[in-house]
């Protein structure tokens, strides 16, 4: 159910795409929408991977690939 897949999201580290390259750097934003919302915006996936940790250290970290995103909504200053 659609209405279910909320996510609460926080950027670190973002930058705007320009022609196709990395511009400037945008302030670290809270995100809250829907996973098949935020998915559908995926413009390109990276083929570096980063380790993201958790800062309470409890959950350890991830290593993902950078997003793309298309045109998005919901953000929030941090």
């Amino acid at each position: 159910e659609p209405r279910r897949l909320r996510i609460r999201a926080q950027t670190r580290g973002c930058r705007r795409i320009r022609d196709g390259r990395r511009a400037e750097s945008l302030p670290d934003l809270r995100w809250e929408t829907n996973l098949l919302k935020a998915l559908g915006t995926v413009a390109a996936i990276g083929h570096e991977r980063t380790l993201l940790t958790d800062p309470s250290g409890e959950l350890g970290g991830i290593r993902t690939p950078a997003l793309a995103l298309g045109e998005a909504s919901g953000f929030a200053m941090v």
